[in-house]
């Protein structure tokens, strides 16, 4: 039976009530106005209870603040290892190719089409009457040739056959860049030659490097190296993170024995293969990582891809100094504030990276020890190294 119901009392338990019968009728008892008060008056407190003061969101703010900048470098270390690998894969693509152009010609593709003699220290290349001005040449590199292995064929096959083969030129002088068709490719950008940790695709204005050939005599070891540059005031040529490594030591006119060992796998002119190299294939440096000549973080100079593209261990730093006698800020391998045309260097923290002729791609510590690098640079120095060295 149900319980009579006081409709007198202040308060009704409504807990244990949904409705009332009154009659035949089923009505909702009604409630007292001060009850209604007293429940808006406590949710209001409630409501007032709940929100934030000044202080509160300023500790929430410092909070969130502080776990996005602990946060934000791990991000960019994944994003940088990212790039890494990417470069890495920019890099085994070109070893790669070499291997299938020695396997069609029986050589590596030559770092250039350079001079087939040695350059003399005054042999006037910026004369065009020289014997040695540097437009007689096509400096052609050896990515130009290895276009059908990098799936460029076409690009390949719009290059004259001046272009691809080593000749000189007699008077008049008709500069290569010039000919039917080379301009359309030279303008060319190839992503896989661009390193996505630098800016490099995106111009740089400045100046080309049209021409840099380090001839070297292998009975003599002596070679010199050319670098010419030109200005663009138009579209400015297609550019590359990569180059050719021509050896530790290039740019002496005279004999130095003790350097004939360390000329590299992609000197200029030369017919080298994969036998030649008696340092161990997985000790050989066939290409690297460059990004042109910076100073003071400005760009000045950088390389294109289809002219030039060689690059020497030593960079410009005199033979066995780790630092340059006038100017310290040249380093071994660049970085992002200074770096040469000639040398190798990389906008990644801390590392550049390079291919080897054993096909492996590895990143190279800015701290190795100088003649660890050369060794590396050079096919037949004969030294033994180990892991912990190269890492």
């Amino acid at each position: 039976m149900m319980k009579p119901i006081d409709y007198n009392s202040r308060y009704i338990n409504t807990r244990n009530i949904n409705m009332i019968n009154i009659g035949t009728q089923w009505e909702i008892p009604l409630i007292d106005p001060q009850i209604r008060v007293a429940s808006t008056k406590h949710s209001a407190s409630i409501a007032q209870r709940r929100a934030f003061s000044l202080i509160e969101l300023l500790v929430v703010v410092s909070v969130i603040g502080l776990l996005v900048s602990l946060a934000l470098p791990a991000v960019q270390r994944v994003r940088e290892s990212s790039r890494q690998v990417v470069c890495l894969n920019n890099l085994k693509q070109l070893v790669v190719a070499v291997a299938q152009y020695e396997s069609s010609y029986r050589r590596y593709p030559r770092g250039t089409n350079g001079f087939l003699e040695v350059i003399p220290n005054d042999g006037g290349w910026n004369d065009p009457t020289s014997r040695w001005f540097w437009q007689r040449v096509p400096n052609t590199s050896s990515i130009a040739h290895m276009l059908p292995m990098l799936d460029h064929d076409s690009l390949y096959k719009m290059l004259p056959d001046e272009l691809i083969r080593v000749g000189e030129q007699t008077d008049p002088v008709t500069w290569y860049g010039e000919l039917p068709g080379v301009v359309d490719v030279m303008n060319v950008s190839l992503p896989f030659l661009l390193c996505p940790s630098d800016s490099l695709e995106s111009g740089v204005g400045g100046t080309a490097i049209m021409s840099c050939h380090p001839s070297v005599d292998f009975s003599t070891g002596r070679d010199w190296s050319i670098d010419m540059w030109i200005d663009w005031l138009l579209e400015p040529p297609g550019a590359t993170n990569y180059v050719g490594c021509v050896g530790a030591h290039s740019g002496e006119n005279q004999v130095i024995e003790s350097r004939v060992p360390y000329r590299g796998a992609m000197v200029a002119t030369q017919r080298m293969r994969s036998s030649l190299i008696s340092d161990g294939l997985s000790h050989t440096v066939l290409f690297g990582e460059n990004i042109g000549r910076i100073q003071n973080y400005e760009r000045l100079q950088y390389h294109s891809w289809l002219f030039s593209g060689l690059a020497r261990g030593r960079s410009v730093l005199p033979w066995g100094e780790y630092v340059h006698p006038t100017n310290p800020d040249h380093l071994l391998l660049g970085d992002a504030a200074y770096a040469y045309i000639v040398g190798f260097g990389a906008m990644h923290p801390g590392v550049v990276q390079f291919s080897f002729a054993d096909g492996s791609v590895r990143a190279i510590n800015r701290r190795i020890d100088l003649w660890t690098l050369y060794a590396l640079c050079g096919i037949e120095d004969g030294h033994v190294l180990s892991a912990d060295e190269i890492d």
